[in-house]
């Protein structure tokens, strides 16, 4: 199998997040990236905030970059306010250590992470994991 995230499993991934989604009531929304942070797919459930694209894709590059959940990231950077807002510039904006953002791996290798929004911060983590897990493929 190739080291690369395909359509395929990001479409997967998508319909994974809606339907968890769905079932507990909440709107969300969900951004794929690919191993170097670029996006593969997004969608944003309707009734969904409309800033939930940004949040989804800023959670989803954190992981991929970090190799490790958004949510681990602030504190993996401990009490640095300047060293945070740097890295937040030096990605446009694109960094956000909150729970949300997961890494997916293949065989022990980040191959993309997902990123989703919208319900609390437990919610978003459940979320993420379970529909990589869906998508056959193991949540990091």
């Amino acid at each position: 199998m190739s080291q690369e995230l395909t359509a395929a499993e990001s479409r997967s991934i998508v319909a994974a997040v809606l339907e968890r989604a769905a079932t507990m009531g909440t709107t969300m929304t969900v951004a794929v990236v690919d191993a170097g942070g670029y996006l593969v797919a997004l969608q944003r459930m309707d009734g969904a905030r409309i800033i939930g694209p940004d949040i989804a894709i800023a959670k989803a590059f954190t992981a991929a970059a970090f190799r490790t959940p958004s949510g681990d990231v602030a504190a993996r950077l401990g009490d640095a306010p300047h060293l945070v807002q740097s890295v937040r510039d030096m990605t446009q904006g694109r960094f956000m250590p909150h729970p949300g953002g997961i890494p997916i791996l293949r065989d022990g290798q980040l191959i993309g992470a997902v990123g989703v929004g919208g319900g609390s911060a437990d919610q978003d983590v459940e979320v993420a994991r379970g529909a990589i897990s869906d998508a056959g493929l193991t949540p990091g």
